[in-house]
């Protein structure tokens, strides 16, 4: 009897360790995974940044374009109609 209740405490005793140990690598692996998606997430910001203030410059040079075109148009509707009749 005493031989079987030694047995289940180094059963149980083996089972926590092991339990223990598997709870510190998946600590470690949630953390090194963490840390590269992290990294990968702040350079993937840094890129949306840079699209971002690519597309405002873009914009705006079309803006500017677009208003000198039409103010090209006005130019020329106006010269029209103060035309001879």
């Amino acid at each position: 009897m005493a031989i079987r209740r030694d047995l289940q405490r180094a059963w149980i005793r083996g089972s926590i360790l092991a339990a223990a140990a598997m709870a510190v690598g998946a600590f470690l692996a949630a953390g090194f995974v963490a840390a590269r998606y992290e990294a990968r997430l702040g350079q993937m910001a840094r890129e949306l940044s840079a699209l971002r203030r690519q597309c405002a410059q873009e914009t705006a040079g079309l803006r500017e374009r677009v208003a000198s075109c039409e103010g090209r148009l006005s130019g020329a509707a106006g010269e029209r109609r103060e035309g001879p009749r």
